[in-house]
């Protein structure tokens, strides 16, 4: 008898699903708006790698901004932070207890050097001019030297050397030239 049902149960799920096909072919409208889905909220990265796709030269401009900008604020504050943590150490006076606690010293003011961090997002953007130009080179250079679908390693290894080589001297050359020329020491 369990075999039975089990037989007509499978046997009875193609007429069902035929069934409630043709009873929505037969009552819904053909001119009906199909309900739509609403499309994912695009995340930050998604609307940066589509911007990046787009206007790649613009977008890696205003991000080596920011990045040089939000690191050379953070050196700047670190650099004060540390300066005065070493400035400000209390001295212990031998003529206090020493299970007393000194004063707790004044708070330090920070002050950001505004003129640097032009001077550095100014670098940032003049440096990834330099990049977006060399990798325009490295790419199709190292692909013609190398093919990647032959030898994905010597096509890796080449553009590491060949990027640490002379695409790194360069950028550090380019900065001190240009940091020098702004700072007056040439």
């Amino acid at each position: 008898m369990h075999a039975l049902y089990r037989s007509t149960r499978r046997n009875s799920k193609p007429y069902y699903n035929t069934l409630r096909t043709s009873f929505h072919r037969t009552f819904s409208s053909p001119h009906a708006p199909t309900p739509k889905t609403p499309k994912p909220k695009p995340t930050l990265y998604t609307r940066y790698t589509d911007a990046l796709s787009k206007n790649p030269y613009r977008v890696k401009l205003i991000t080596a901004a920011g990045i040089f900008t939000i690191g050379d604020v953070g050196t700047q504050i670190a650099e004060q932070t540390i300066l005065n943590d070493s400035h400000t150490s209390p001295e212990v006076s031998t003529s206090v207890h020493p299970s007393a606690t000194p004063p707790p010293p004044n708070p330090p003011s920070l002050s950001i050097d505004f003129s640097r961090t032009l001077e550095l997002a100014s670098f940032g953007m003049l440096a990834t001019t330099f990049i977006h130009c060399w990798w325009g080179i490295l790419e199709p250079f190292s692909i013609s030297l190398f093919p990647p679908a032959s030898s994905k390693l010597r096509h890796v290894l080449f553009k590491v050397l060949a990027d640490q080589g002379i695409g790194g001297v360069c950028y550090n050359v380019i900065f001190f030239v240009v940091q020098g020329g702004v700072r007056g020491w040439w």
